[in-house]
């Protein structure tokens, strides 16, 4: 959410998590009272709490997001359930995707307006690196390997 670009996070574990990691760990991209900047928004399976905020399902406005539905048409689905406004998605020509997986290199398919893209895999150093690695080279226009951190993408 840096100088107002906005950021959308696609998260097949849970949402409520994963909004919690970013405002503990990037608290630049909080507002009032602990609220995600407006915008970053985070596509990703959210807790449904009772007034205890006890867990007793997940919210179901939205599609459930799973490693096999992770593209552009479940993004924008995802918007229109939870009654965003897509339009700072969709009114900009350009998008970054930033991966650690060849098959998300499909998350800007289905996102209209969207002609040219930057992709950044980062490619962890573990027994697979070999063979993943001529992979990554060719796919993505960027590869992070090890634990690299988000700095290159930064600097962009």
């Amino acid at each position: 959410a840096y100088r107002g670009i906005p950021l959308t996070v696609v998260c097949t574990g849970y949402g409520n998590v994963a909004m919690e990691i970013i405002r503990r760990n990037a608290p630049a991209c909080s507002g009032p009272g602990g609220s995600l900047s407006p915008h970053i928004k985070i596509v990703s399976n959210f807790f449904q709490p009772d007034e205890s905020m006890n867990v007793v399902g997940m919210v179901d406005s939205v599609p459930l997001v799973h490693e096999g539905n992770k593209s552009g048409k479940t993004i924008m689905d995802f918007m229109r359930g939870a009654r965003w406004d897509a339009s700072p998605l969709t009114s900009r020509p350009n998008a970054m995707v930033i991966c650690s997986d060849v098959a998300d290199l499909e998350l800007t398919n289905g996102i209209p307006g969207i002609e040219e893209q930057i992709t950044v895999g980062y490619l962890k150093l573990d027994e697979h690196f070999q063979e993943k690695f001529a992979e990554f080279s060719n796919r993505f226009d960027v590869v992070v390997v090890g634990d690299g951190n988000l700095s290159f993408v930064n600097e962009i």
